[in-house]
C-alpha cells in the first residue's frame, strides 16, 4: 500500500493487467477476476478519514446527552357519541311497497322488470324497509329469454333512506339472479 499523499511519478504508467487464469471451473459459484488497476486509490485514504470521524462525532455526541427516555404519546381520542345500530326485525316483515312507474321501461321489458321488482319488495321488507323505489335507472339488456337491470334502489327503511344499487337478471316468471350493493 503506498503512503498517504503518494503520487506516482508523471508520465507513470502501471504495467499491463493480465486478468489470472480460471479457477479449474470456471468463473463461477463466487469466483471473479479482480478489478482493473483495484489496487491504486488515492481516495482510499479519503474516504476511511471521513468514516473514522463521522463514528468519532456519533460516540462523543451521544456520550454527552443524558440517559433519560422522553416517551410522547398522542392525546387521547374524545369519547365516541353512542349510535344505536339498526336492528332488523326478529321475524321477517311483509313485503315493502313498490312505489315505480315502469313507463320509463321498454314494454317487452316491463314483465321481468315486476319480477324483479317484486323479489327486491320482498328482500328489503324482510329486513325492516317499508317501501322501495328506482331512483336512478343504469342499464337495460335483453339476453337469454329475459332482461339484465342494473339501477339504484331508494329504500324507505324507520330510521333513514339509503340508496342500495342493485343487479337483477329475470325472466317474466322467474328471477335468475339478484345483487345488492
Amino acid at each position: 500500500m503506498p503512503p498517504p499523499g503518494y503520487r506516482p511519478p508523471p508520465g507513470w504508467r502501471p504495467p499491463p493487467f493480465r486478468p489470472p487464469l480460471p479457477p479449474p471451473g470456471g468463473w463461477c459459484c463466487g469466483y471473479y477476476p479482480p478489478p482493473l488497476y483495484g489496487w491504486y486509490d488515492p481516495f482510499a485514504y479519503y474516504w476511511g478519514g471521513v468514516a473514522v470521524s463521522m463514528s468519532l462525532v456519533y460516540v462523543i455526541g451521544s456520550s454527552s446527552q443524558s440517559s433519560t427516555t422522553v416517551v410522547t404519546q398522542p392525546a387521547p381520542l374524545p369519547p365516541a357519541e353512542a349510535v344505536a345500530a339498526y336492528q332488523p326485525p326478529a321475524e321477517p316483515g311483509a313485503p315493502a311497497t313498490v312505489t315505480v312507474d315502469l313507463g320509463t321501461i321498454p314494454t317487452a321489458a316491463r314483465p321481468a322488470a315486476s319480477t324483479c321488482l317484486a323479489e327486491t319488495a320482498r328482500q328489503i321488507g324482510a329486513t325492516g324497509g317499508t317501501a322501495v323505489g328506482i331512483s336512478d335507472f343504469v342499464d337495460l339488456e335483453p339476453g337469454n329469454g329475459g332482461y339484465r337491470f342494473r339501477w339504484v334502489l331508494a329504500a324507505t327503511y324507520p330510521d333513514q333512506t339509503r340508496r342500495i344499487p342493485a343487479y337483477c337478471r329475470a325472466t317474466p316468471d322467474k328471477v335468475v339472479e339478484l345483487t345488492f350493493g
